[in-house]
């Protein structure tokens, strides 16, 4: 999982996910978008090839990618259960200050 928070953790990598979240797109696209040099954005792909993140497919001399949205179920499971952990937490703190405060009012 760390691993996983570490690729995404990278804003470049959010948005080159962002932009083949839905439809595939060839890399000159991708540097054009995020105005990288397209070195630096083949390298971000790299990575997210690596860890199955976004698959690639050949197109004559063209290479295009789009992510893959199940592998992060994990991720989404953990953020899910996380934040709800968050909210619980939260809501206990509100409601023992809303207890100490009419604890105060006596």
């Amino acid at each position: 999982m760390s691993a996983l928070f570490e690729i995404v953790a990278d804003q470049s990598r959010r948005e080159l996910l962002r932009l083949v979240w839905r439809q595939e797109r060839p890399v000159g696209e991708l540097v054009d978008a995020l105005e990288l040099t397209q070195p630096t954005v083949s390298h971000h792909l790299k990575i997210l090839r690596e860890h199955a993140l976004v698959d690639v497919r050949k197109d004559g001399n063209r290479r295009l990618y789009k992510a893959r949205p199940e592998a992060f179920g994990s991720l989404k499971e953990y953020l899910e259960t996380y934040w709800l952990q968050e909210a619980n937490a939260l809501k206990s703190l509100i409601e023992s200050k809303r207890t100490a405060g009419k604890d105060d009012d006596s």
